[in-house]
């Protein structure tokens, strides 16, 4: 996937002190699928969202919600649904390629009147420092243990890994010269 991703930046910035414009960076397909997996495999809040509806009963299928009933949701569990993401564990930018169904379900800047006011910033910076970093470096993730790294096994409102790990070690590498 890093071979792949660095190609596609590579194109666009053949020299290393080159630059690259965020118009050109947010038109890479293989750039932005990397980003949207990144951000739906990462679970920074893990916490419910409560809203109760204040007002009026809302139907859902043919279920009715009284008002005053308190729902709920978790981007966690969206993103991790088997039935919208299959192998949601494992990191597969490809799933974003050709799959325009899918970007209804990307909830890191949650959605409708309450969604991220930044969204639009932090896209731009998502697309900048991600292509940067990595048109400039490889990285040795082989010592992260998923299941000990990074998976969500405690609701501290943010989620958080396994007492035991050590966080996420990375060995950086010089991509080129």
């Amino acid at each position: 996937m890093q071979e792949k991703l660095y190609v596609e930046l590579k194109g666009i910035m053949p020299q290393l002190n080159g630059t690259m414009k965020l118009q050109d960076l947010e038109k890479l397909p293989y750039l932005t699928a990397v980003i949207q997996e990144g951000l739906r495999i990462t679970q920074p809040l893990a916490h419910r969202n409560a809203r109760v509806l204040p007002y009026k009963g809302l139907f859902y299928r043919d279920a009715e919600i009284p008002a005053g009933t308190p729902i709920s949701m978790t981007t966690y569990l969206v993103h991790e649904n088997e039935s919208i993401f299959p192998e949601p564990r494992e990191f597969r930018p490809e799933r974003w390629l050709h799959n325009e169904r899918l970007r209804k379900y990307l909830l890191a800047f949650s959605r409708g009147s309450r969604s991220c006011l930044g969204i639009n910033l932090a896209w731009a910076e998502l697309y900048l420092i991600v292509a940067h970093i990595f048109r400039r470096f490889k990285f040795d993730v082989g010592q992260i243990v998923r299941e000990r790294d990074i998976d969500v096994t405690k609701d501290f409102i943010m989620g958080v890994p396994r007492d035991d790990s050590k966080g996420i070690v990375v060995k950086v590498l010089k991509n080129d010269i």
